[in-house]
């Protein structure tokens, strides 16, 4: 988004309603435009919503490849998430039974707790 269409960072931010400093976000990668304003952000722009995440503009030769590869790093985001999901629900669980083991009713099992 280094070059906007013929606005100003203030100008385009006032289009929008919202802050000169939210625009220089995007701009700096530090933040993406909300999606409530994407679809407008791109008819300002004159791109697609799939050239604003990639930051750029992309030759329409280009266009499917660059739709899968977001599609691709969206599906590799959600498996990290899943990931640490599962991780945090062992954890949780892993010390559930080793306090359920240190009750004295339980002491039988203690060998689950390492």
């Amino acid at each position: 988004m280094q070059e906007n269409n013929g606005y100003t960072r203030v100008s385009l931010a006032e289009k929008l309603g919202i802050t000169d400093r939210a625009v220089s976000k995007w701009e700096n990668g530090k933040n993406m435009p909300d999606a409530s304003i994407m679809l407008e952000l791109c008819e300002l722009l004159r791109i697609n919503v799939n050239e604003l995440l990639k930051r750029g503009h992309i030759i329409m030769d280009n266009y499917e490849k660059a739709a899968e590869e977001n599609l691709v790093e969206m599906k590799k985001q959600e498996e990290k998430t899943i990931k640490k999901i599962i991780l945090a629900v062992i954890v949780f669980y892993s010390d559930f039974v080793c306090i359920f083991c240190r009750h004295e009713h339980w002491r039988g099992f203690g060998y689950i707790c390492l």
